[in-house]
């Protein structure tokens, strides 16, 4: 309602789209929110792990064996699946993020931990990246850009039915308005 035309685009968004009343979450935070998204479910009927982080016992949802993922009925039905996540531990295939797609690709890669306590270290460092905005190994999120570029060069691939999920960071910690700002141009 404001006097000045400051938001044309997403006034137009606004103005196809859909507009929802209510949205409820889950949790407010990617570990409680993320697995009541990804399989339609309740976070109550996630198990919870428990992980050492930042120096404490702290507990986090992973992915139930028992609940299906979106992405698991998709590729049941014929579609190709693909994931591009810009390095956030919190949906990462540590915590099997990467069930039923056929390209996870979560920026986890170099690191080969295996076991529950290497898990729980890389999940300690790459908290505590994201918390301070500080490179930890020259280990920061790739923008949204990067993961554009990559999933593009999927869908060139995959021109048939496709379940595409992109998960960015510009709006977390280490906060990066330049790359989104410069998308919208």
């Amino acid at each position: 309602g404001y006097f000045k035309d400051l938001s044309p685009n997403i006034d137009k968004l606004a103005s196809e789209g859909v507009l929802f009343s209510q949205a409820i979450s889950n949790g407010g935070a990617t570990p409680s929110s993320f697995p009541s998204i990804i399989t339609s479910s309740y976070a109550s009927l996630h198990p919870v792990r428990e992980a050492f982080l930042r120096g404490r016992r702290r507990k986090m949802l992973s992915l139930s064996s028992a609940k299906m993922t979106i992405a698991e009925v998709l590729k049941a039905n014929g579609y190709s699946t693909a994931a591009f996540n810009a390095k956030n531990p919190w949906i990462s295939s540590f915590l099997r993020y990467d069930r039923g797609f056929d390209v996870f690709d979560d920026q986890m890669d170099q690191f080969q931990f295996k076991g529950t306590k290497a898990r729980n270290k890389i999940l300690d460092v790459l908290t505590r990246m994201q918390r301070v905005g500080k490179r930890v190994l020259g280990n920061v999120p790739e923008s949204s850009n990067a993961i554009d570029k990559k999933a593009i060069s999927w869908l060139r691939k995959n021109r048939s039915s496709f379940f595409l999920w992109l998960h960015y960071m510009d709006v977390h910690a280490p906060y990066n308005p330049g790359s989104f700002v410069e998308r919208m141009k």
